[in-house]
């Protein structure tokens, strides 16, 4: 039952999903809402939401990307199998940055790992 289920995601503060992307490429994601600390005498927390992927691409190999987001300050966590991936993804960066920049969010953090073979 679907409003069983959104309902449940509602409560529980988190969804995951996995399937394919697109035909023969899966994918798994996870979100997950971090209930803000409750105290009556203190402003409003922002939300602090973590989202999860994990996937296998054909030529950057195995990926996995855990992004927090904390009000306006991202932090992501990258890992990947074939270090040309990286690589990309280095390159990348200052474009990254200004599309964050242009969305309001600013990246703290930009740690690129590779998978332990």
């Amino acid at each position: 039952d679907v409003v069983a289920q959104q309902l449940a995601v509602l409560e529980q503060r988190r969804f995951g999903w996995s399937g394919e992307a697109w035909p023969g490429q899966r994918v798994a994601v996870a979100f997950e809402e971090e209930p803000a600390a409750q105290d009556a005498a203190a402003p409003a927390l922002p939300r602090r939401w973590t989202v999860r992927i994990a996937t296998t691409l054909p030529t950057l190999g195995r990926i996995e990307s855990t992004l927090t987001l904390d009000g306006a300050a991202l932090d992501a966590a990258i890992a990947a199998d074939v270090p040309a991936a990286l690589d990309a993804l280095l390159g990348a960066r200052a474009a990254f940055d200004a599309a964050l920049a242009g969305a309001g969010v600013r990246l703290t953090r930009l740690a690129l790992d590779r998978h332990d073979a």
